[in-house]
């Protein structure tokens, strides 16, 4: 199955894809509210 992509979007929401030794200082670099969003829903990058 080819992968498939939305069209480009003013109400699309970004994907990151973070490795867990890389998180922490992704994390230093976002808004506190996704930093509280993260840390609140246990993500670990594992």
């Amino acid at each position: 199955m080819a992968p498939r992509f939305a069209s480009a979007s003013a109400t699309a929401v970004p994907l990151y894809l973070i490795e867990q030794d890389q998180l922490q200082s992704w994390l230093s670099h976002q808004s506190a509210t996704v930093q509280a969003w993260v840390t609140n829903n246990g993500f670990t990058a594992a």
